[in-house]
């Protein structure tokens, strides 16, 4: 691993046999598909940061040829190599642990909202909409909005919204913020994958 390995992100790293790795994941109530414990496997943990453990290993997989990786855990979700490649990608959030999801999510979910508008009624609409809204200084923004929402259809955006009504409600009910927000951007990239 060099000089960025698990442990310089808070994650440790072990080679594991199957069977105790499978028995310890039963014991935490997670069950994994046998196709995905066999052969040689070795174990990343992440002990804070998910994304940044995440690219430590498909970094290294980039340059070891006998280094892949198959899978990953994260909260209930098993992901795929694809989908902990996208995690590596995702920008660390909340650099600053006093803050919360909460403001983000509410502009995400404004941002949204807006492009749902401009959907359905284009500039005009939402023009209007943010004139009502309280929000004249934002008309200028509504052709910017209707553009985007040239490359969203109407259930692509209802998933989104309510990927991020579903992290809201985690984020008001004791999940972590942090562990809320990664899940839900990688849910976001996930969906944008899917629609492209």
């Amino acid at each position: 691993f060099g000089r960025r390995g698990p442990a310089q992100v808070d994650g440790a790293y072990y080679v594991t046999k199957n069977t105790l790795l499978r028995y310890a994941l039963e014991q935490t109530g997670r069950t994994i598909p046998d196709d995905l414990l066999v052969g040689q496997l070795a174990s990343g943990f992440a002990l804070n940061e998910t994304p940044a453990l995440a690219k430590v290993l498909t970094d290294f997989a980039e340059d070891a040829e006998q280094f892949t990786v198959k899978f990953g855990i994260m909260g209930d979700l098993i992901l795929t190599a694809e989908q902990v490649d996208a995690l590596a990608k995702l920008p660390a959030l909340l650099s600053d642990s006093r803050e919360s999801a909460v403001g983000l999510l509410a502009a995400m979910i404004d941002q949204h909202i807006c492009l749902g508008i401009a959907i359905e009624g284009g500039a005009g609409m939402l023009g209007s909409a943010l004139s009502e809204a309280g929000k004249p200084y934002l008309k200028w923004k509504a052709r910017i909005y209707a553009q985007q929402a040239r490359a969203w259809e109407a259930e692509q955006l209802e998933r989104a919204l309510r990927l991020m009504r579903d992290a809201d409600w985690r984020s008001k009910s004791g999940v972590g913020d942090r562990a809320t927000l990664e899940e839900l951007l990688l849910s976001l990239r996930l969906e944008a994958g899917r629609a492209a």
